[in-house]
């Protein structure tokens, strides 16, 4: 069984994966919480720095590593023509069988279709997740 990389052997190895699917290797990173499935094939990212993004998604990765377990990388949607990609991992093997997660190493994946995101301020954001939700009740 492969031992999960570090984070910069990890991203290497996505950016290549990315490349093989047709889809750009550079990388925005956001948390799952940060993309919204809108209707008709929408997804909207909330805006974030570069930095503050690219450094919790180093941290989040590290936390799956030093736990032990599988770590996804996972490619969402197409940003300003960027992959949008989020790290995960879980400790609860219920969870991870759920998702089909390695017990350890990396998982790569990538959305098909690749639909394209939009940017969207943390106003423009919430707002459409209460619309969905109002919708829904």
């Amino acid at each position: 069984m492969e031992e999960t990389p570090p984070f910069e052997v990890a991203v290497a190895r996505f950016k290549e994966f990315l490349r093989s699917q047709g889809w750009p290797s550079e990388i925005v990173w956001r948390r799952e919480d940060e993309i919204f499935h809108c209707l008709y094939h929408r997804i909207l990212v909330r805006r974030r720095g570069f930095g503050a993004a690219a450094a919790e998604a180093r941290a989040n990765f590290e936390a799956g590593r030093g736990q032990g377990v599988g770590v996804e990388l996972r490619a969402y949607c197409q940003l300003a023509g960027a992959a949008c990609a989020v790290v995960y991992w879980t400790a609860d093997s219920d969870e991870a069988a759920r998702h089909l997660m390695p017990e350890q190493g990396l998982k790569l994946v990538v959305a098909v279709p690749r639909l394209k995101g939009r940017s969207a301020s943390a106003f423009a954001f919430w707002r459409e997740r209460r619309k969905r939700r109002s919708a829904w009740g």
